[in-house]
């Protein structure tokens, strides 16, 4: 009875409180003359009592393994992912779910957890897409049981490994329509009241993608989807999202160059550190074990950053201008390019 009243208090407060205030913000400045709480002081006890909800709750299941098969897995708990784990209000909820349910899994509580939690975080993957700015804790949860996928291969049913082949098909296919999709503009809008963008909130559901892309990839050993012949993940990630401008600078020496919608195409889909971190991983994966996806990502690289312009001689000026706030290749000022490797190797850094 503790460990269901806990979970329900966890989801029900998770799914009532967070909303846009709707009161003037004179009412909260009266509040606060007469001493009482405003609503957003109310709003952060309520997101204390989840996460000491959700922590007693831990506990509670890692002391009485026998409580999980009839709160989890005999009943329906998909709100614990679609209003805790996805919640759009507050990364601390978010995070607190996410580690319940791994410390869960890693405990061993129950042999049926890990097949448990898959099923639930893949019913749930059109809750986080719907909400892309909220997704980075389910992704990375969902990317991390995956992973455990593979060192329980003989332990999981064999349908579990055809839901994950087919999640990776959906995954690569999203990746190809987030390809085509006009890019996120950068304006700034303001959610749950705090400022974030749809540019970001785009960039971090890309980036989930691509870790559950890796992770899937490891475990189903698929690393052939990234060839040509076989997806043209390789090619998708170099062109798309990672290095766009480079795309359209050959178009230009090609003369193909179209200029009404190059400043649509010219921008990264990856506009973040971790994102193209998460894409290089991805593409490195993609490369290394295969000799035929990793001459065809060399030729790719070569082709996009080095046949526009000779290879003789120390001037390598880029064609491109930088555009404001981005990131371009240094000129080489004259014996300066392992100088500018090393400053360009620094700056990727996440």
């Amino acid at each position: 009875l503790m460990a269901d009243t806990l979970l329900q208090v966890a989801v029900d407060i998770s799914q009532l409180y967070g909303a846009a205030n709707s009161s003037s913000s004179s009412s909260s400045e009266a509040n606060n003359a007469y001493g009482e709480s405003s609503d957003d002081e109310a709003a952060d006890k309520d997101v204390m009592v989840v996460k000491d909800a959700l922590q007693l709750l831990l506990r509670l299941l890692e002391q009485q393994p026998a409580l999980v098969q009839a709160l989890l897995l005999d009943v329906d708990q998909s709100p614990l992912i679609s209003v805790v784990l996805v919640n759009p209000h507050h990364a601390a909820l978010r995070r607190q779910a996410a580690e319940l349910l791994e410390r869960l899994v890693s405990s061993e509580a129950h042999p049926r957890l890990l097949l448990w939690l898959l099923q639930q975080l893949a019913a749930g993957r059109a809750v986080a897409q719907s909400l892309p700015g909220s997704s980075e804790e389910f992704y990375e949860l969902l990317a991390a049981m995956v992973a455990r996928m593979g060192k329980a291969w003989g332990a999981l049913p064999q349908q579990l490994f055809a839901v994950a082949a087919q999640m990776l098909d959906d995954e690569v296919s999203a990746l190809r329509a987030a390809a085509a999709a006009p890019a996120p503009h950068a304006d700034v809008v303001s959610s749950g009241g705090s400022n974030s963008s749809s540019a970001a909130a785009a960039c971090m559901l890309l980036q989930g993608r691509l870790q559950l892309v890796l992770a899937l990839v490891r475990t189903l050993d698929r690393r052939g989807v990234g060839a040509d012949s076989q997806g043209g993940l390789i090619g998708l990630l170099l062109h798309d999202f990672l290095f766009p401008e480079a795309v359209q600078q050959l178009a230009a020496a090609a003369g193909k160059l179209d200029l009404p919608s190059c400043a649509a195409k010219i921008e990264p889909r990856c506009t973040t550190a971790s994102c193209r971190k998460a894409a290089l991983e991805l593409l490195a994966e993609l490369m290394g074990d295969c000799p035929g996806s990793l001459e065809e990502g060399v030729g790719l690289l070569i082709d996009l950053h080095y046949q526009q312009q000779t290879l003789r001689g120390w001037n390598m000026a880029p064609r491109l201008l930088r555009p404001p706030g981005k990131y371009m290749g240094l000129k080489n000022g004259g014996a300066t390019c392992y100088m500018n490797a090393v400053f360009q190797q620094l700056f990727m850094q996440p």
